[in-house]
C-alpha cells in the first residue's frame, strides 16, 4: 500500500495541539479560530456561493474547519455538503453540524478523486497545506465541480521571510495554473496579499 500524503503543515501541525472545543455560536471566543478564521464573513461568503446553487446540488469544501461557512451555506439552500479536513478540527466540525454534511479525512484525499461536485470552495486552505496534497486536490479533485470559490494566493506571490517562519507552504501555489486550465476564472482582490478566485468549468473536449 502507497503512503497517504502528508497533510499538515509546519504552522497547522502546531496550531492543532492548541485548538480545543470551538463553539459555532461564539467561535472567536477559541484563540486558535480568532487567529486563524474570519467568522464575521461566513455570512456574505455563504451567499455568494449559494448564489450559484439549487437544492440537491453539491458542495465539496476543502479545509471546512470547524464548520462555520458550511453552516451559513446549509441555511440558505438544501444541498449535498462534504468538508474534507484533518481530524482535529472535523472533530469540531461534528460537533457543530451533526449528520448534516459528509466528513472527510484529509488523508483520505484520494477517495475523493472521481466524485463530481457542483461547487468547490477553499478558503485560505490550500496555501496552507503541504504543496503535494495541494497539488492532487488542484489538479485531480477541483476539475471534477462544476463552480470554484478559492480564497488564497497567486501563483507568483513570493512568501516573506516571516510568513515562511511560521510555517506556510505556499510556493509554488499552482492555484492559478490548474484553475485556469479547467475553469473560465474571475480573480478580484481579497484580504491582501490574496485573491477571490471564482469560475465556471469549461467545455470539456468533445462535448
Amino acid at each position: 500500500m502507497a503512503p497517504k500524503m502528508e497533510t499538515k503543515s509546519k504552522l497547522w501541525s502546531g496550531l492543532y495541539s492548541k485548538l480545543g472545543d470551538v463553539n459555532a455560536v461564539k467561535p472567536l471566543n477559541n484563540p486558535v479560530i480568532a487567529q486563524t478564521m474570519s467568522p464575521g464573513e461566513y455570512v456574505s461568503r455563504a451567499a455568494a456561493i449559494a448564489a450559484n446553487l439549487k437544492d440537491g446540488d453539491s458542495v465539496l469544501e476543502i479545509g471546512g474547519g470547524y464548520g462555520g461557512l458550511a453552516r451559513e451555506i446549509l441555511k440558505l439552500v438544501d444541498v449535498f455538503y462534504t468538508i474534507v479536513d484533518n481530524p482535529e478540527m472535523l472533530a469540531q466540525a461534528k460537533k457543530n453540524l451533526g449528520d448534516e454534511v459528509k466528513y472527510v479525512e484529509a488523508e483520505d484525499i484520494k477517495s475523493l478523486r472521481y466524485p463530481k461536485f457542483t461547487m468547490f470552495v477553499a478558503h485560505y486552505c490550500l496555501s496552507e497545506t503541504p504543496q503535494p496534497y495541494r497539488e492532487y486536490i488542484v489538479k485531480n479533485i477541483m476539475k471534477n465541480c462544476q463552480f470554484i470559490s478559492i480564497r488564497d494566493f497567486e501563483d507568483a506571490f513570493v512568501p516573506t521571510p516571516a510568513i515562511i517562519a511560521v510555517g506556510l507552504e505556499v510556493l509554488p501555489a499552482v492555484i492559478e495554473r490548474y484553475a485556469n486550465t479547467y475553469f473560465v476564472v474571475e480573480k478580484t482582490p481579497d484580504r491582501a496579499p490574496r485573491f477571490h478566485f471564482t469560475g465556471t468549468r469549461r467545455k470539456r473536449k468533445g462535448k
